[in-house]
């Protein structure tokens, strides 16, 4: 009887553990067909011509002076926009972190602003606040000796628009680790009678750099994966980078080559992307017990008299530069005739009723774009929750491998990304034709492959830092599993779950890059819409849609943010 209850017991521990086995072995199946199947049919179309191995396709790319001229551009204005937003966001950085800089809160959310809002919304904005009708050129008309209003439609415009948009990661990452660094060697060296200047530049650089670096690196990605501001400006100058340069050559050619020669391009624009991770590998990184200080958010520097200032000039700058040209878009969607101020006789909201209302593409693309965020953040997160709990069990090393998967769609940019779910379904499998390619549903695929991650990460945050104590409670008050995760687990993990949701949807909702390859007729969506409206010249219609997303996506920001502020307040007592 001992022996056949043993037995019993280890067939059934056999069979739990069989069962685990080849349920994580197929996800893991899954997972490669899906995340890592299509970056390797990018890799083999780029060695295929008309069926058979050839290397013409990268003879023929690589011989073309456009070619390296893209490239080029890609990594002179990766390089110069970098070092802008890193100058730009650690010096704002430095004010709200370390000094007594009034309203604080405010210039956070005017540094942030920029990177919430969709990146061609901005550019759009100060196309139009630049153009010679725009208050720019007003401004400059009034000056002594009328000079010319700055040109964007160029290298300078674009690295400006890069700068302005990639500068809030640095702000956020550099105030943060500039908080963590430690007091005693500010105060050893101002008791030496050291300066400011020289403690910054001598104490707090050097500790600051390993972060800085990688906030660089981050940066540096960011610029070259982004479509919508060199196809706004650097399209209509001549200026083509890789994104753009890959786009035109597949959306603007035939024949049988596009696709290989597109691959190719795909494949050199990945190669310059890893430049910042390799960087970044290389060079030294932070201290190991850097980051288990805890913040400082007391001010170390008093401004005294130029506090008032100072601050007033910090916000006004950034209030100009985040917030007045989306507010002259939202106003030039608001006009009758584009040539004329705003008045009450040039006043309308026929353009807003165009675009929401009465457009048939454009209603069908705010749908889409709705419908695609609503679903994509609702699968993200019930399978990225699932998987962050399996990461912080860390039972197995199978969710590990999951993860590193779906961070390969991730990490490649979003050109290159929809090239890649181009060419694998319009056959992933041989004589299997799904007939996804040209309709909403290669969208939806496109973007849970992309943000999974996102909502993997957001969950495991919020998964990592639970107290598995609870656990053991629900067990012992009698509780079932299942009726313990529903009433006492999950709403502790909610506001960390949510959060990562929030991201995903914003993401898909304003998103350009990924659907400028992969929309079509009666798949439109917002941001797609938005560039096709700008370059048909109707720009009061691509300024009320993009306004009216710049609205949603700030309210969605605030609505996002209001649990934690009644959270806030309720551990407060107020």
């Amino acid at each position: 009887m001992v022996y056949s209850a043993a037995h019993t017991a280890y067939r059934t521990k056999g069979g739990v553990k069989m069962r685990r086995a080849l349920f994580w072995g197929a996800l893991v199946l899954a997972a490669g067909f899906v995340f890592v199947l299509p970056v390797l049919r990018l890799v083999q179309t780029s060695f295929i011509q008309e069926g058979a191995f050839s290397l013409d396709a990268y003879r023929d790319v690589l011989n073309r002076a456009a070619s390296w001229k893209a490239a080029g551009n890609t990594l002179v204005i990766g390089v110069a926009s970098t070092l802008g937003a890193l100058v730009l966001g650690t010096a704002f950085a430095w004010l709200t972190a370390y000094t007594d800089i009034m309203f604080a809160p405010a210039i956070r959310f005017l540094a942030f602003l920029p990177y919430i809002l969709p990146s061609y919304s901005i550019a759009l904005a100060w196309r139009l606040f630049c153009s010679p009708n725009g208050a720019v050129a007003a401004l400059f008309a009034v000056l002594p000796g009328s000079p010319a209003p700055p040109n964007l439609y160029g290298y300078g415009g674009i690295i400006f628009m890069h700068v302005l948009t990639s500068f809030p990661p640095v702000f956020l990452l550099m105030a943060s680790a500039l908080r963590r660094v430690p007091r005693d060697m500010e105060w050893a060296a101002r008791t030496a009678g050291v300066k400011n200047l020289r403690v910054f530049w001598y104490i707090n650089l050097p500790v600051m750099a390993p972060a800085c670096l990688s906030a660089g690196a981050l940066t540096f990605l960011s610029v070259i994966d982004n479509f919508g501001i060199p196809a706004i400006l650097g399209i209509p100058a001549g200026i083509p980078v890789l994104p753009t340069y890959i786009y035109e050559q597949i959306a603007g050619m035939t024949g049988a080559s596009v696709f290989s020669r597109g691959a190719v391009l795909a494949l050199l624009l990945i190669a310059i992307s890893l430049l910042g991770p390799l960087l970044q590998k290389v060079l030294p990184h932070p201290p190991a017990d850097i980051e288990a200080i805890l913040p400082d958010n007391s001010p170390r520097v008093f401004l005294g008299r130029l506090r008032l200032p100072l601050s007033l000039c910090a916000g006004g700058l950034l209030f100009f530069l985040s917030i007045v040209p989306v507010c002259f878009m939202a106003g030039t969607a608001l006009k009758q005739a584009m040539g004329l101020p705003l008045s009450a006789d040039n006043f309308t909201l026929s353009n807003f009723s165009f675009v929401l209302l009465e457009n048939l593409k454009s209603r069908r693309a705010i749908f889409n774009s709705l419908w695609l965020a609503a679903v994509c953040a609702l699968l993200c997160m019930a399978a990225g929750t699932a998987l962050a709990v399996s990461l912080a069990k860390r039972k197995s090393r199978w969710p590990r491998v999951v993860e590193a998967m779906i961070q390969i769609p991730y990490s490649v940019p979003g050109i290159v990304l929809s090239l890649c779910m181009i060419l694998f379904w319009m056959q992933p499998l041989p004589g299997f034709f799904p007939g996804v390619y040209g309709t909403s549903k290669i969208l939806l695929i496109v973007y849970l492959t992309r943000f999974l991650v996102v909502q993997t990460k957001a969950s495991y945050s919020a998964v990592a830092n639970f107290d598995p104590g609870m656990e053991d409670a629900v067990r012992v008050c009698g509780a079932s599993p299942l009726a313990g995760w529903i009433k006492i687990i999950l709403p502790l993990l909610l506001p960390g779950i949510l959060s990562g949701a929030v991201m995903v949807f914003t993401g898909v909702l304003t998103e350009l890059t990924l659907s400028s390859l992969l929309w079509s007729v009666g798949s439109e969506t917002i941001g797609a819409t938005v560039l096709n409206f700008e370059q048909a010249g109707s720009l009061k219609y691509s300024s009320a849609l993009s306004s009216a997303v710049c609205l949603a996506v700030i309210l969605l920001f605030f609505l996002s943010h209001l649990p934690g502020r009644y959270k806030a307040k309720a551990h407060t007592g107020d």
